[in-house]
């Protein structure tokens, strides 16, 4: 909150994330609603629930362009420009007949959207380095993860409800994502000046490096920082289990009413907001009792977490409390991760690596998530729910112990003038 308060150009990044978060957050629920009531819904519904994992997966693509394009500041603006421009498009095109053609258009701007987005977040990790100072960046990594996710938990929300009030009028919906787009451009360019100051604004020498070449720099980089390759490669079982959750949550209630919180729809909206809350929470409160815990640490007991709820789903079966406390719990701790291995990468990776290797570490943590959801979900729907929640309890108990054998191995890094945690 400090740097919020004091740091001009940390609040500008942060209040462009937070507007263009809102315009997402609208139009990813209302696009699918927008699916749900189409003549091919299934088919509609399952697209659009898919195209969200495009852009993550060129996520190495978009943070090797991230990295090599001079004048970060001016290309930045540019981007949100051209996503106000494209959901501008949208709003004309929605307004035509449904069709499956017209349905694939919309994804099409959809995905080019979010992907030209990512590209736009990888160009501000560079400027976000230099404008924090080393030891306030795990509390400025909270400050804008707990602000993004509040946004998102919030207008979600507005969006399921508001569409509704407006008789369904998803043109507007359009406009008001391409609104928001154009007032992340005018917020940054309000505060051009204070920006280009500390924009990676360097030329190469020669020609620039190819991907190939970007990607196997990338690659020697973690081989000699052991600490990021062993948390990149963790990542990729953890989002195994963290991407089942919801779906087999969601599955499980469907057949167990002593959950529910009234009805159905209440008990999931519950614990959305539950996750959503722990999550903002977690990345808020970053001097709190895990201040002292290695990243290790939390990350085994954010996995235990995980096992406990496996457990408590497989044999309390009408114990919705303890089902509550375990959701809560896994947010908590998973937020208290990301930003510390940010504000870690950001101290041991070169300003001129730092959007690729932010691309592959999110683009290797996504390669579980259609794994995870595949597994665990098959297994639900041909044997039966409490089955899948062994088997994932299962994992991620053994994971647990996985991690606390790397961590017995490794020396995690410092940051900044802070101590080495203790536990």
């Amino acid at each position: 909150m400090h740097e919020y308060r004091t740091n001009r150009g940390f609040r500008t990044i942060t209040n462009a994330t937070v507007l263009s978060s809102i315009g997402d957050s609208l139009y990813n629920i209302v696009f699918i609603i927008y699916a749900a009531s189409l003549p091919f819904s299934s088919l509609a519904v399952s697209l659009a629930s898919m195209a969200g994992l495009v852009p993550t997966l060129l996520g190495i693509i978009t943070g090797y362009w991230a990295d090599n394009t001079p004048r970060k500041v001016g290309w930045i603006m540019r981007v949100r420009y051209t996503q106000s421009a494209l959901f501008v498009l949208l709003a004309v095109a929605i307004s035509h007949t449904a069709s499956v053609g017209l349905f694939l258009l919309l994804l099409l701007i959809n995905i080019v959207s979010d992907t030209i987005g990512q590209y736009g977040n990888g160009l501000t990790i560079p400027l976000f380095k230099r404008l924090v100072p080393t030891t306030a960046l795990n509390s400025a990594f909270g400050f804008n993860t707990a602000a993004t996710e509040t946004v998102q938990m919030i207008f979600q929300a507005v969006g399921a409800s508001v569409i509704v009030i407006l008789n369904h009028n998803y043109v507007l919906f359009g406009l008001i994502n391409a609104a928001t787009f154009v007032c992340s451009a005018v917020v940054f360019h309000h505060a051009h000046a204070t920006l280009s100051k500390v924009d990676h604004d360097w030329q190469h020498v020669g020609p620039r490096p190819r991907l190939r070449t970007s990607l196997l720099s990338v690659w020697q980089l973690l081989q000699r920082n052991h600490f990021l390759l062993s948390i990149i490669l963790l990542s990729i079982p953890a989002n195994i289990l963290a991407s089942s959750v919801t779906a087999l949550i969601n599955l499980t209630l469907l057949h167990r009413r002593t959950l529910w919180l009234g009805n159905f729809g209440t008990t999931v909206a519950v614990v959305n907001i539950l996750f959503s809350l722990g999550i903002v929470l977690g990345s808020l409160l970053m001097e709190d009792i895990f201040r002292r815990y290695r990243t290790l640490s939390i990350f085994a007991l954010a996995m235990g977490c995980m096992a406990a709820l496996g457990g408590i789903m497989s044999w309390q079966h009408s114990n919705v409390v303890l089902m509550l406390l375990a959701i809560f719990a896994m947010a908590y701790t998973i937020a208290k991760i990301n930003p510390r291995l940010s504000a870690i990468t950001m101290t041991l990776v070169p300003e001129s690596q730092l959007a690729a290797m932010s691309g592959v570490d999110t683009t290797a943590s996504m390669i579980g998530v259609p794994i995870g959801q595949g597994l665990f979900l098959t297994i639900a729907n041909l044997i039966n729910t409490t089955t899948a929640w062994i088997a994932y309890a299962a994992v991620a108990a053994i994971l647990v112990v996985v991690t606390l054998a790397v961590r017995v191995r490794l020396t995690e890094p410092t940051v900044g003038d802070e101590q080495a945690p203790a536990a």
